[in-house]
């Protein structure tokens, strides 16, 4: 049997305690929240084949870093939140949104392609992210995120190009 505790930090803890239960201390910043993706994208629904998690993948790597970064350096929060909180809210919210694509795994379901997969999940990531990333933001700092996040979608942007998987247009 496994026990794992979660703490803010080892303050409390004798030497002895640490050594004897194994333990070891990461800061939020050490791990960062890529960790958090590949355990998210290994556990997700059967029906998502391969291609389309790395296609998932793909996508969340493209928009989350400068999302993050804009956020930190640009925006203020009305509750200071880390990135692995923040993605740990994206992870969440996107698996609640997952139920038609659990069903399509079932042996009665009805099953998705590939294509209209690919497009559902970037939808999903197109609506997550302003409601969990720009959830802790003030209302000024919301309009902000708004322009640049709809800057990044649109492809805008020279330092981080809209990747070629990426099938979402306006229109």
């Amino acid at each position: 049997m496994s026990v794992m505790f979660e703490t803010s930090d080892l303050e409390q803890a004798s030497p002895a305690t640490v050594s004897r239960c194994g333990m070891v201390f990461m800061e939020n910043k050490q791990l960062g929240w890529r960790p958090l993706k590949d355990s998210y994208i290994a556990t997700l629904p059967e029906a998502i084949t391969d291609a389309v998690k790395e296609n998932l993948e793909e996508v969340i790597e493209w928009m989350l870093p400068p999302v993050f970064d804009f956020v930190r350096k640009k925006c203020k929060f009305m509750i200071d939140t880390s990135e692995l909180h923040l993605f740990q809210s994206f992870s969440r919210l996107l698996d609640s949104l997952l139920d038609e694509v659990r069903d399509a795994g079932k042996p009665l379901g009805a099953k998705i392609s590939d294509d209209k997969l690919i497009c559902l999940l970037q939808s999903l990531i197109t609506f997550v992210v302003p409601w969990t990333i720009g959830s802790t933001i003030t209302g000024t700092s919301r309009r902000l995120f708004d322009q640049y996040f709809r800057s990044l979608l649109a492809g805008k942007m020279d330092k981080y190009p809209k990747p070629d998987c990426f099938k979402l247009t306006r229109a």
